[in-house]
C-alpha cells in the first residue's frame, strides 16, 4: 500500500495542477476498489474511518462518489494534495467462455445466484486439487477426491449442514466452502495462470473476439435486411 501511495505522490508531484491531482479507480465489480480507497486514505491521511461502503456482494457502489482526499496538501512546497474518486464496477460486455464466468463468480464479480452453487464448488474443488498439497486444504472435511458430490456430502456431515430427514444441504455447503476460500481458509492461490505479458495477450485475444463477433452480427443484420427487401419486392 505504501509503495502504491508513493507512486501516486511521485506522479502527482510532477504534475502542475492548481486544484491538486485526482485518481479514478476503475475495475470489475467486487474486486476491492472501495476497500483500496479506504486503505489509501488510511495510509495517506492517517484517517482509518471508512469513506466508502464495502461488502462481499457486487454492486455496493452504485454511482460515482465525491472525491476523497488520500494525500494532504503541503503549504511549504505548494503541493496541492491528491484525491481519489470511487466508481461502480464496470462489467465486460461479454464473457468469452464458461470458465471465465465461473472464475468471476467465485471471486465475487458476478452474483452467485446466476450459477448453481454445486457447479461453482465443483470448479473450486478442481482448482484446489491443482495446487501443491491441495487436498490438505480441505482434509478436515473430506479425504482427497475429485467428486464434488462426495466432497459436499462429507462437508455436510462434518459441519451438520443437514436438511429434513438428515439429507445433506448441498447448496448451502457449496456456498459455505466458496466463502471460506474467499477468506483464505482453503489455500491462498489465484484462479488464473499468471505468465509474463499475460494481461496484454488476454486483452488482445478478447478485443479480437469482440471485433469478430461484431463483424458477424453486422453481416447477419445485412443479410436480414436483404431478405426483407427481397420479400417486399415480391409482395409488390
Amino acid at each position: 500500500m505504501n509503495a502504491l501511495l508513493s507512486y501516486i505522490v511521485d506522479h502527482a508531484s510532477r504534475t502542475q495542477s492548481l486544484l491538486g491531482s485526482r485518481v479514478l479507480v476503475v475495475g470489475m465489480p467486487n474486486v476491492g476498489k472501495s476497500a483500496l480507497l479506504n486503505a489509501l486514505r488510511g495510509a495517506g491521511m492517517n484517517n482509518h474511518t471508512k469513506a466508502a461502503r464495502t461488502g462481499a456482494q457486487p454492486g455496493i457502489t452504485r454511482k460515482i462518489a465525491t472525491s476523497v482526499n488520500i494525500v494532504p496538501k503541503d503549504g511549504r512546497t505548494g503541493f496541492e494534495g491528491v484525491s481519489l474518486v470511487d466508481t461502480p464496477g464496470v462489467f465486460v460486455p461479454f464473457v468469452p467462455d464458461g470458465e471465465s464466468m465461473l472464475k468471476m463468480t467465485l471471486v465475487g464479480s458476478v452474483k452467485e445466484k446466476l450459477i448453481a452453487p454445486t457447479l461453482l464448488c465443483d470448479y473450486l474443488l478442481y482448482q484446489i486439487n491443482r495446487q501443491p498439497d491441495g487436498p490438505k486444504f480441505y482434509a478436515k472435511y473430506c479425504p482427497p477426491t475429485n467428486d464434488v458430490v462426495e466432497f459436499l456430502e462429507s462437508v455436510c456431515r462434518k459441519t451438520g449442514m443437514l436438511g429434513k430427514g438428515g439429507e445433506p444441504d448441498m447448496d448451502r455447503a457449496a456456498l459455505w466452502m466458496m466463502y471460506r476460500w474467499r477468506h483464505g481458509h482453503l489455500g491462498a492461490f489465484i484462479l488464473d495462470d499468471v505468465v509474463e505479458d499475460g494481461l496484454i495477450n488476454k486483452t488482445n485475444e478478447e478485443i479480437g473476439t469482440s471485433v469478430s463477433q461484431a463483424r458477424k452480427l453486422a453481416k447477419e443484420a445485412q443479410r436480414a435486411r436483404g431478405k426483407a427487401r427481397h420479400a417486399a419486392s415480391i409482395a409488390v
